[in-house]
């Protein structure tokens, strides 16, 4: 879903939402999903400020020095094959997963739980564009 909200001074501010494939999902599925995503932030104008929230079913992991400007020091657990999927895409296109910038207890970061083993993941996320890290590092 797209939306494109006017602000002031002639600004607009475009907020994407996604559901992304789950981890059983075929390869040529998520493909297509990326795919999909990458053609739409394409077509965000660049004066336009961007939040782009959605369930990506990704982790992203604790990585801040390969994903430096990417991630924060404040992730949870490991990166998965979809979650290195979403860092690409948020490398490629200038923008933050603002859930890894703020120190916060783990129950309070994850956003899913594996109902038998118990561990936290963080899967939903909220994205902007660029911002200064150098505040949250």
């Amino acid at each position: 879903m797209t939306l494109r909200l006017p602000l002031a001074k002639g600004r607009y501010m475009t907020v994407l939402s996604a559901y992304a494939p789950t981890r059983v999902s075929d390869e040529a599925t998520k493909d297509l999903f990326y795919d999909c995503l990458r053609a739409t932030l394409q077509a965000v104008p660049r004066n336009d400020r961007l939040v782009f929230l959605g369930d990506f079913n990704a982790r992203v992991g604790t990585n801040r020095k390969v994903w430096a400007g990417v991630i924060g020091r404040h992730g949870l657990g490991n990166a998965n094959s979809s979650g290195i999927r979403l860092l690409n895409l948020c490398s490629e296109f200038g923008l933050v997963i603002t859930n890894t910038l703020f120190q916060q207890r783990n129950q309070r970061k994850a956003t899913w739980m594996h109902p038998r083993s118990k561990h936290l993941h963080m899967l939903d996320y909220v994205i902007t564009g660029p911002v200064t890290l150098e505040v949250f590092c």
